[in-house]
Parts: structure tokens; sequence; C-alpha cells
């Protein structure tokens, strides 16, 4: 059996079902939480973790518990990705696009945020493709306009 208890000295009848409610929440799903030792490799400019694999991980001991798959959100692993290229940590952030990439294969976004991830890398045949594939998936004005830009360059 697992269980736990507290007891909240400052709270009486009417206050203490919300606060427990909460604590009760966070304990059946304590699991879920990102560990710290991601946060520090993510964040970490001198750590050379491979974050997408700690990801996963920790999203595949979540799936275990909650017994269907849970992905790391797309959103969450793009806006990470952009905050890593932009504090210079390139590495970190293709290995999340690349996530994004295996995870979310028929999201436009995914490939979108990888070319813009290859043009910042001043790769412009990279950057061209993928933009193609994200425009092959859903063609938007913002992709259209970034792939014109790169292949009107000579």
């Amino acid at each position: 059996m697992n269980f736990s208890y507290g007891y909240y000295k400052s709270d009486d009848h009417g206050s203490v079902p919300l606060v427990t409610e909460y604590d009760g929440l966070r304990f059946i799903f304590s699991y879920y939480k990102t560990p710290n030792k991601i946060d520090s490799e993510l964040f970490d400019p001198h750590s050379t973790a491979d974050v997408a694999a700690d990801i996963s991980a920790h999203y595949a001991d979540i799936s275990k518990h909650m017994g269907y798959t849970v992905l790391p959100p797309e959103d969450d692993m793009n806006g990470i990705a952009y905050y890593l290229m932009h504090n210079k940590q390139p590495k970190k952030a293709y290995q999340l696009l690349e996530l994004n990439v295996k995870n979310y294969p028929h999201s436009e976004n995914v490939y979108d945020s990888m070319g813009d991830y290859y043009a910042a890398q001043k790769d412009k045949a990279k950057a061209i493709e993928y933009y193609t594939k994200a425009i092959n998936i859903k063609e938007t004005p913002a992709t259209k306009k970034k792939l014109d830009s790169l292949q009107n360059k000579k």
C-alpha cells in the first residue's frame, strides 16, 4: 500500500480540504515532476549530457505509471530548444528538436523549427530541406517566407 499523511496545524475543518487535495495529487503523481537532474543538465552550458535521452526516459517512466504513452509536450521541447539556441547551446537544442521530429512526425511545426535551427547554424541546404518538409505537411505564410528568403539568396 502506498500512502502518505500529514498534520496541518494551521488549518481547520474548513480550510484543510483544499490543501490536502493538492498535497494528495502531488503525492499520487510524484513521478510526473521533471527531475532536478534534467533541469540542471538542460541549463548548464558545460553539461554534455544527452538531455533528449534523459527526457525520453522520464516520459517512459510517466507512461509506465499512467498505462499509456505520454510524450514530452511538443511546445515545451520547442520552447526550450529555442532558449538553448539563443543561449549558445546548439547541441542540446538540436537534441530536443530531433526528439520533437521523432515524436511528432506529422507536425509542420517541428520541421519549421528544425529549419530555424539549421538556418541559425548557417546550413542553408538543411534549412531549405526542413522548411520544405514543413510546407509539405501544411503551408504557413511564415514558413513559406523563410523558405523563399533562403531560396532567393545567392
